[in-house]
Formats: C-alpha cells, sequence, structure tokens
C-alpha cells in the first residue's frame, strides 16, 4: 500500500531531478549558473506549454547568453579536436603555394599604414594595420591550419570574423586555443616595446577602428603606431613560429614557395611550390568550371 507522504516524497525527487543541467555535461562553464530555472515556469497540467513566452527581457538574455556560450564552447572543442590530427603536408601544400602573395599583400598593408601614419594620418594608418592582422590571421593561420584538418574553409571564414570582430571573451579565446596546439602562447608574445599584442588586439585595435570607421571618431597617433606594431610582430613571432614548425626556410629564403637547406656547405632546395594568388578573381572559365 502506497501512503500519501510516500507518493509525495517520491515525486518531490522527480521533480529535483528534472532541473538543472545534465549531470555529464562536459562543455558546462562552471562558474556559469541561471539565475532562475526554465522549468520553473512550467504547469504541470498543460504540456504546451513554453515558459520562454513568460519569461522577462533579462531572464531571455540570460537564456540567450547560456546558449551562445555552450555553442562557442563546442566549436572551439571541435576545431581542437581535429589539429590534434593536424595533416601537416596539407598546410605547408596550401602556404608553400599562397604564402608568397599573402605575405606581399601584408607588406603593402603595412608599409602604407606607415606612410599615412607619417603624414599624420591616424585612423587609417589603424585601418591598414587591423587589415593587415586579419588577412595574416585567416590567411597564414586558421585557413591553411583549418584545411590541414580537413575542416572546411567555412570554419577558417567564421573564425576570422569573430577574431576582427572581438565580439566577447569567448570569442577571444578561440584563436589562443588553436596557437595553443601548436605550443604558442599569444598572451605572452609582446612587440619590442614590451606591449602585449594580443591585449592591445582585443581590448583595443578593433573597437577603434569601428568607431574610426563607423563614427569619424578620432585616432591618437600613438595607438595606430602601436596597431601596426602589433601587426608587425604578430606576423613576425606567430606566424614565423608555425612556419618553422612546418619547416619552412623563411629567414634564409624570404619566401615561402622555396624550402632551402645548407648540406655540406652547399645550398639544397628541398622543396618549391608552383606560387597561386588566393585573392586573384577566378577567370571566366574557372568560374563555369563544374566540380
Amino acid at each position: 500500500m502506497h501512503h500519501p507522504q510516500d507518493e509525495a516524497a517520491r515525486m518531490a525527487n522527480l521533480s529535483d531531478a528534472s532541473v538543472g543541467p545534465p549531470p555529464d555535461d562536459d562543455h558546462a562553464d562552471p562558474s556559469f549558473e541561471l539565475s532562475f530555472d526554465p522549468h520553473d515556469f512550467a504547469p504541470n497540467d498543460d504540456p504546451d506549454y513554453d515558459p520562454m513566452d513568460h519569461m522577462s527581457a533579462s531572464e531571455l538574455e540570460e537564456l540567450e547568453a547560456e546558449a551562445r556560450y555552450q555553442q562557442e564552447q563546442y566549436e572551439a572543442d571541435l576545431i581542437r579536436d581535429a589539429l590534434r590530427s593536424i595533416q601537416t603536408d596539407a598546410v605547408k601544400a596550401y602556404l608553400g603555394s599562397n604564402g608568397d602573395a599573402i605575405d606581399g599583400r601584408i607588406g603593402a598593408l603595412l608599409s602604407e599604414a606607415k606612410q599615412l601614419l607619417e603624414s599624420s594620418h591616424p585612423g587609417p594608418a589603424l585601418v591598414l594595420a587591423g587589415t593587415a592582422l586579419e588577412i595574416t590571421t585567416r590567411f597564414l593561420l586558421l585557413r591553411p591550419l583549418v584545411q590541414g584538418a580537413f575542416l572546411s574553409d567555412r570554419w577558417a571564414a567564421i573564425l576570422a570574423e569573430d577574431f576582427a570582430k572581438g565580439r566577447g571573451a569567448d570569442d577571444r579565446k578561440v584563436l589562443p586555443a588553436i596557437l595553443q596546439e601548436w605550443g604558442i602562447d599569444v598572451a605572452k608574445v609582446k612587440t619590442p616595446a614590451g606591449l602585449p599584442v594580443w591585449a592591445f588586439i582585443t581590448d583595443h585595435l578593433w573597437d577603434l577602428r569601428n568607431r574610426f570607421v563607423h563614427q569619424a571618431d578620432a585616432v591618437d597617433a600613438q595607438m595606430a603606431a602601436q596597431a601596426i606594431a602589433c601587426a608587425e610582430t604578430f606576423r613576425k613571432e606567430v606566424v614565423s613560429y608555425v612556419a618553422k614548425r612546418l619547416g619552412f626556410t623563411l629567414d634564409a629564403t624570404g619566401r615561402w614557395s622555396l624550402i632551402q637547406k645548407t648540406m655540406g656547405g652547399q645550398l639544397v632546395n628541398l622543396a618549391e611550390y608552383t606560387t597561386l594568388d588566393p585573392f586573384a578573381k577566378p577567370t571566366a572559365k574557372q568560374k563555369t568550371a563544374k566540380p
């Protein structure tokens, strides 16, 4: 025979078990706790009840923030797992063929940025420095690395866009996490003057660029100079480290497309790639070609 007290206790336990996050959620942020539970809004006698219809704007924002966090963590974990089994041959093939054209464009941007700064145009100089960083990140790091992990170019585009927007703290963790897999702690990279590159990029550069482009806010010359220094340092320190890990000899040849090594007192070509331009517009024949 069931006693009413026993039945009430059993129902209370079942109700408690249904509330809160799953017990084995590997991606949950232990520091993030909702101040409410959506189930609290649901009456027991209405199976079609949607608690979101009765939440306040702040509660909906909180729920959306948690969902966005979980999605970002899922994407970051997926990419990190893929990078652990990366195929370096695919990365080398991409950089060996496209690296010279990419580097040429980055160099031209930084050279023009310096000229603009010298002629008292710090705003445009800062914008070009930011563009140089975007191209460096997307085409010399993200695209070849995700391609080598057999992930689509869509991932490179998504990650590069998040990096450039600097949307929030979680987005800013993705690129450092990827570089960490290659032994690079980007938070420790500094300009020759001792300025932390990553902190300046995420805390100042993107906001300054956006406010100049969209609101015509004034840009201080010192900030523009620091932006240029950060872009140069990022290219020199971070990208060069990855290049050496992959076996490129940029210090000796100044080219991605040619890998040389001194052997027996002689300079030997170890590899030479046909150069391509990832920025070139496709020809009419390429546009109509079927895969």
